[in-house]
């Protein structure tokens, strides 16, 4: 962007407002459907995510998700003399961004983190929907357009508060972590999910009450 054309985004979008004082900036951001099908229609493709009925989730009327959630970043581009030439404006869309989960899942839990067969998860929320994710249906598809549970809904999107505890993760109880993620503007706009399976520890926890019971 020009610094003129930077200018008249700066009301919209904090981070090309920071660049244009100087200073390069990242953020998690809301784009609606119309504005990234006017970056690139492909974009709004790939955020359209349809909403699937999910157990203990919050009930919600919609049936699709349109809106795209962006790590938007800016920085300005000056001149020799240093004069402020324009900003440099760009973005990554986390909507079906499985190379980005898949990844930071791997970063969580390393081969071998997780001991008896369990299994780590990742996952990102755009509101309380599921738009990237390694978390599994029964079909083996990603579980993309599932829905938090309608406590973790109003424990992390309404009263902002981080998650540690135990929660039903589409299928089955898993050991979670769930932190919301905050816009420029200070809003919730979504949630980051990370947990392993529960299932392998219960076993192994009745396993080792059994034998302390057989000892006695």
């Amino acid at each position: 962007l020009t610094a003129e054309q930077g200018a008249s985004e700066a009301a919209s979008w904090p981070v090309i407002k920071a660049a244009l004082s100087g200073e390069s900036s990242t953020e998690t951001e809301l784009f609606a459907g119309p504005q990234l099908a006017a970056i690139r229609p492909a974009l709004a493709e790939q955020a359209l995510t349809p909403l699937l009925a999910t157990l203990n989730a919050k009930p919600d009327r919609r049936t699709v998700e349109d809106q795209g959630l962006v790590i938007h970043t800016a920085a300005p581009v000056r001149a020799v003399d240093g004069r402020l030439l324009g900003v440099l404006a760009g973005g990554v869309l986390l909507n079906k961004n499985l190379e980005f989960i898949d990844r930071l899942n791997e970063i969580v839990y390393p081969e071998g983190a997780l001991p008896l067969g369990s299994a780590g998860t990742a996952t990102l929320f755009l509101g309380d929907v599921r738009v990237a994710t390694n978390v599994r249906l029964f079909e083996g598809g990603r579980a993309i357009g599932t829905r938090v549970s309608a406590a973790v809904h109003r424990e992390v999107l309404y009263e902002g508060r981080t998650w540690l505890d135990r929660a039903f993760v589409v299928t089955d109880w898993y050991v979670s972590g769930y932190q919301a993620l905050v816009d420029s503007h200070g809003q919730r706009v979504g949630m980051l999910y990370v947990g392993f399976l529960e299932a392998p520890f219960a076993a192994a926890k009745r396993a080792a009450l059994g034998v302390v019971v057989v000892l006695f």
